[in-house]
Order: structure tokens, then sequence, then C-alpha cells
């Protein structure tokens, strides 16, 4: 099964030269409103805030290749492409709520995923169409790489106490929050195809999206307070073991093979 998903892969992992423009330019837009406070502490500073959003723009952008790259390789491994999309419309939203709101209320709209059926991939599965299980799966996959990716650079931060490391940690968890959130694409008044990770995960089913949106917001706590306002390891050690915790639940709800 191992060299089975690690030969799909090979031949069929890729983001298509559309997905690197729109990852890239959201990036930017998303790096601005997250950045949009630390252009200068009393006045205006360009430098500052150039240097500040560039890094931003970075990190964000590490956080989803690292989301949407995990989201691929689970859809992979349940016979589907994976194809990840942008809604322009929401983001140039977040970026006016930015403005008006000073830069208080960073909203980032995370984009929307299509699972495409891939035929020969899906040659001997059970039920041969395409499963709200295998979707739900995929779009928990990104959230819980958010979220790993955030526990562990939870320990560098304590080591080094790195201002952009710390930074990292709350990108993660923003990106993660957002993506939860059950929303559908829209063109105008019409619904396109792609939705939200939380999406497909809601219609799977709604108590394990309550328990999975309510664990994200209650681990984010708990890995935030280990890190800035006890920081030490054994908490954070911990809260390592609590997710371990609600990740083998999570499996064992859904009939996951280990």
């Amino acid at each position: 099964m191992v060299l089975e998903i690690i030969t799909r892969v090979r031949d069929e992992f890729r983001f298509s030269p559309r997905e690197q423009r729109e990852l890239f330019i959201s990036s930017l837009i998303f790096g601005f409103i997250l950045s949009f406070r630390k252009w200068g502490v009393v006045d205006f500073d360009v430098t500052s805030g150039f240097k500040n959003w560039i890094f931003s723009s970075i990190l964000i952008l590490l956080v989803m290749l690292a989301s949407i790259s995990m989201q691929k390789i689970f859809a992979l491994n349940d016979g589907y492409r994976l194809h990840y999309s942008w809604w322009l419309q929401g983001i140039l939203m977040g970026l006016l709520i930015t403005f008006i709101s000073v830069g208080y209320l960073p909203i980032i709209y995370p984009g929307t995923t299509f699972f495409e059926h891939v035929k020969r991939l899906r040659m001997g599965r059970y039920r041969h169409g395409i499963n709200t299980k295998d979707l739900a799966v995929g779009s928990i996959a990104g959230v819980v790489t958010n979220v790993f990716l955030a526990l562990m650079f939870g320990f560098i931060y304590l080591a080094t106490e790195n201002y952009w490391v710390m930074q990292f940690i709350k990108f993660n968890f923003l990106y993660a929050f957002f993506s939860m959130l059950p929303l559908p694409r829209f063109g105008g008044l019409k619904l396109h195809a792609g939705a939200t990770p939380g999406i497909h995960i809601f219609f799977f089913g709604r108590p394990l999206y309550v328990f999975i949106f309510s664990s994200l917001i209650i681990y984010s706590l708990l890995i935030i307070s280990a890190i800035t306002i006890f920081g030490n390891f054994p908490l954070l050690i911990l809260a390592m073991l609590v997710g371990l915790a609600v990740m083998f639940f999570f499996l064992k709800y859904i009939n996951y093979p280990f």
C-alpha cells in the first residue's frame, strides 16, 4: 500500500500553473493583511512594513503549500485528484475588512478544493463513485497538517524565542481556522465547483464537524498558552499527546485504515 501511494504521488502529484499563480498572488495579499499593523510602531515606516509584508507572505505561502499538498496526497490515496482554486472576491472582501478594521480583523479566505474522480485510481474500491468520507478525510488532512506544524514549531520557539517562528505558528492556526469554515465557492449568485475543507467535513458528519472545529480552537489555545504563558516543554508535550488522542478518535470514528 505504501508503494502504491508513493507511485501515485510520483505520477500524479503536481500544482498546475494556474494553482501556482493563484497561490502566489493569494499569499501576497494574505501577507499584506497579516502584516497590516506592522508598518511602523509609532510612525509609518516603509522599510519595516515592506520587510514584514514579504516575510509574512513567505510564511503564509508555506502554510498554504503544506496544507494543500497533504490534501492532494490523501486525495490521491483515495483515488482523486485535488484541485485548488482561489475565490478572488472573498480575498478582496478580506482585504476590505482589514482596511475598515485597521488590521484588527485579519480575514483570509483560504480558497476552495475540488476533488476530481479518477476512475483508474478508484478501481476495486468499495462504492466506486465519489464518497463524502473520502472528501472529509482529504480535507481534514490539511487542517491536521497545519496543527502539527504549529506544534512542532512550538518546540523550536521555546528553544529560540524567534519572532517569526511564533508568527508561523499563529499563521498555521489562523489558516486552519478559516479552512474549517463551511463555505462554498460563489461566482456571482451561482455556486461553482469546489468548497472549503470545512464544508466537505460538515456534509460528511455534522457532529464530527463540531467536534473537530471545537477541538481545533481548544487545541490552538492550549499550544499557544503552553508556549507564551507557561513556556515549558512538558505542557507542550502534553498538548501533543492530547492531539494524538483526538486524532486516534477521529480515525476510529470514520473507520480509516491505519
